[in-house]
């Protein structure tokens, strides 16, 4: 990650990178980004979590590794 890089900066509808990651299943990307304290519970801003997309979009592992990670939803 480059110094002083916000890794929480979200896009026009409020999604993360973290939430991008969660939506399209990508485990490894969910464990770099958390490995440099990728905020776990930032929602959209229609209220929805990484938490919660994972689970609706059945991505098992990465719903496991969010609630390790002290997710809420």
């Amino acid at each position: 990650m480059k110094y002083n890089s916000n890794i929480n900066l979200p896009n026009d509808n409020g999604a993360t990178p973290l939430f991008l990651a969660c939506l399209k299943g990508h485990k490894e990307i969910v464990e770099i980004l958390l490995k440099y304290n990728s905020s776990v519970d930032l929602a959209r801003n229609d209220g929805v979590t990484p938490l919660f997309i994972s689970c609706y979009k059945g991505h098992k592992e990465i719903v496991e590794i969010l609630l390790k990670s002290k997710a809420k939803d």
